[in-house]
């Protein structure tokens, strides 16, 4: 059917497989804010509301989630016999998609009802342009809306959906988006490798970013000697190293106290570390809490830690925003150099890094950073400064406007394809 929108105004269908994360939340905000209308779609089921933040809390009533299995087979047949020519042209892909890489057509399959459920809406909204975070099922999922919406499609790549997928199918699937943007620079040259360089130079570097204003500077005081760590409690957060570094501090004599603020699959395993290993009484697993809680937690610790590290299969983090959170704060922070992580953290200008599974290296620049509140207080100050400058998501928001902005297809006016038929 015909698109209901005003031709001027930008309206973008945002996919995304776990809505809403907190970086997500804040992009989709700063483009409410610059006038934009968006509709998120959700992949997977809503998270619950117990986790979320106020503003995350907004965005979920709003988004719309992959229905029961009957009803998205209901909305495969109504593409087909409303739109045959465009559903045809998604099993075309689909196909083609197969001979590049199997695995990620049998995700795309999957993908295809919620596709079909999501476009009547798109149409509804009137979306200009699909853009999908992640080049993981939901990119399929995205390029699939587009063929039935006729809209062009954009992505955003992150981490995972890089390092652990087949090349050949995240080539074929990147091609086919209008445009391509990743968080790091480090992402780009891994895309030049893999993708070849017709598809890296298609790529624009947009960092994520975090509100200032809702991480504002604090004033910490001498005496604060907390470590902390807020972060999904997941292999390659890195954090048995931490607790191995805690280990290391304590066999010195140093006293510190090491809080882990977060949940997830490793939750268990941590807390059998923690018992091995003698420290129940200086560290502490103390569960998830919703974004806008965190504040307290960082204004209360001296010290955030994240030794990220890179598993076997490859994967690791693309440039954690509970990092960026914690310099916003103003505060001192200790990661590793891996992916993009020296993007955010300069050595001794705006944090520490340490190499990666090195629980000793680790200890010593903890130690180096409880005997010196005034580097502490420095590198905090270089932290704050670095995300003001380049991780600021308001910022970062209005460049992806900038780059999505000559896609906005209006009245199918520019779509990137020419199946006007259907």
């Amino acid at each position: 059917g015909p698109m209901s929108a005003a031709p001027e105004e930008p309206r973008v269908a945002y996919v995304i497989s776990g809505f809403p994360l907190t970086f997500v939340t804040s992009e989709v905000d700063a483009h409410q804010q610059a006038g934009w209308s968006i509709l998120p779609l959700s992949s997977s089921a809503p998270m619950p509301i117990s986790h979320l933040s106020e503003l995350e809390r907004s965005w979920r009533k709003r988004t719309v989630y992959r229905p029961g299995i009957a009803r998205m087979a209901v909305d495969v047949l109504m593409a087909l016999c409303r739109h045959p020519i465009r559903s045809l042209a998604v099993l075309a892909f689909v196909f083609r998609l197969a001979l590049a890489s199997p695995s990620e057509a049998i995700k795309a399959l999957y993908e295809l009802g919620a596709a079909a459920h999501f476009a009547p809406r798109c149409r509804a909204f009137g979306a200009n342009l699909v853009h999908v975070h992640f080049a993981s099922r939901s990119l399929s999922l995205g390029l699939m809306l587009g063929i039935l919406l006729d809209r062009p499609v954009t992505c955003t790549t992150h981490a995972f959906d890089l390092y652990t997928r087949p090349p050949r199918g995240l080539r074929f699937r990147l091609t086919r988006c209008a445009a391509v943007i990743t968080i790091s620079t480090f992402n780009r040259d891994y895309l030049a490798k893999v993708c070849g360089w017709d598809v890296a130079e298609r790529t624009a570097v947009v960092h994520c970013g975090v509100d200032a204003t809702r991480f504002p500077l604090v004033q910490r005081g001498p005496d604060a000697r907390d470590i902390v760590s807020v972060t999904r409690l997941t292999p390659h957060k890195g954090l048995h190293i931490a607790i191995e570094a805690c280990r290391v501090l304590r066999d010195r004599n140093v006293s510190a106290t090491y809080r882990i603020v977060g949940d997830g699959e490793e939750r268990a395993d941590l807390q059998h570390r923690i018992r091995e290993a003698g420290l129940s009484d200086r560290v502490r697993l103390e569960g998830a809490r919703p974004n806008d809680q965190l504040l307290d937690v960082l204004a209360h610790s001296a010290i955030f830690v994240l030794p990220c590290v890179t598993l076997n299969n490859g994967d690791h983090d693309g440039i954690p925003v509970a990092l960026m959170e914690a310099m916003a704060t103003g505060m001192a922070v200790v990661s590793t150099p891996i992916s993009g992580i020296p993007e955010l953290i300069r050595h001794d200008e705006s944090g520490l890094l340490v190499p990666e599974r090195d629980p000793v290296a680790l200890a010593d620049a903890l130690l180096r950073l409880l005997e010196d509140p005034a580097l502490c207080a420095r590198l905090g100050t270089g932290a704050r400064q670095q995300i003001e400058n380049a991780f600021c998501a308001t910022q970062n928001a209005a460049r992806l406007r900038g780059i999505l902005a000559p896609f906005l297809a209006f009245q199918g006016s520019n779509s990137r394809r020419s199946t006007s038929a259907s």
